[in-house]
C-alpha cells in the first residue's frame, strides 16, 4: 500500500511546485536514514545478520551492502 501512495505522490509532485519536490527528496533522505538506522542495529544484535543476509534481503551483493552501510 504504502508504494502505491509514494508512487501517486511521485505523479503528483510533477504538477505541483518546486517546494513538493523538495519535500519529496527530504522523504527520501528519511527513508534512507531509516534504513542505515535497521541495518546498524541488525548489525549490532546479539547474533548479528551477515552482509551476505543483508545483501539478499535487499537483492543485492554482500560486498554492496557492505561497501553502502559498513562501517568506514
Amino acid at each position: 500500500m504504502m508504494t502505491r501512495m509514494i508512487r501517486a505522490w511521485g505523479r503528483r509532485v510533477g504538477e505541483a511546485d518546486t517546494y513538493d519536490l523538495a519535500e519529496l527528496v527530504a522523504f527520501q533522505r528519511e527513508v534512507d536514514e531509516a534504513i542505515g538506522a535497521a541495518i546498524a542495529t541488525a548489525r549490532a544484535r546479539a547474533t548479528p545478520w551477515s552482509w551476505a543476509e543483508i545483501g539478499d534481503a535487499l537483492g543485492i551483493s554482500r560486498q554492496a551492502a557492505q561497501q553502502r552501510w559498513g562501517r568506514s
